[in-house]
Parts: C-alpha cells; structure tokens; sequence
C-alpha cells in the first residue's frame, strides 16, 4: 500500500498520483477509477486524470488526524484490472 506521508491539511485541495509504470511498463492506462475506501466521509475527490502511466486524483476536505484510505483502479489494453492502494493523512499544515 502506497502512503503520502506528507498528507494534506483539512483546508487545502491537493492533487495525488500513483505511477502505474513499474506495473504496466511502456503501457498507457486507459481508465482510471479512483474510490475513497476508508475514513469518516469527508475526504472528498474533486477530480480524476490519467496520463501516460500516471493516475491522478485531486482531493479536498478531510479531518486533521484522520488518515484516510483511497483506492485506484485502472485498465491498459492488456490489463482490464489492476488496483492499488494509498493512505492520506490529514495533517495541519
């Protein structure tokens, strides 16, 4: 599981990504789903993107000292599942 050690703050909207491209090697992704799996409901995502290898998702809100748990799910051309993991904490900033 992926950790973002350096978190967020509760008012900050921030972008997050993951690079597939240990995985999926010179392959692109071509869907990008991305969940918040974990915490007390007020982490939310904003927006999602994907590029190349690269996964993006912005997020705002949260609750200082909650970390939360998110999920990344994505399709190449000869992968139609892969998953991944990430923990976000909400730190003061």
């Amino acid at each position: 599981m992926l950790v973002w050690k350096d978190g967020k703050g509760p008012d900050e909207q921030a972008p997050f990504d993951i690079d597939w491209s240990a995985r999926i090697g010179a392959e692109t992704i071509i869907t990008s789903d991305w969940r918040i799996t974990g915490g007390d409901g007020l982490l939310n995502i904003m927006s999602q993107n994907h590029a190349g290898a690269l996964a993006q998702v912005t997020l705002s809100g949260g609750t200082l000292g909650v970390v939360y748990e998110l999920q990344n799910m994505i399709s190449t051309a000869t992968c139609p599942e892969l998953t991944e993991k990430a923990q976000l904490p909400i730190r003061n900033r």
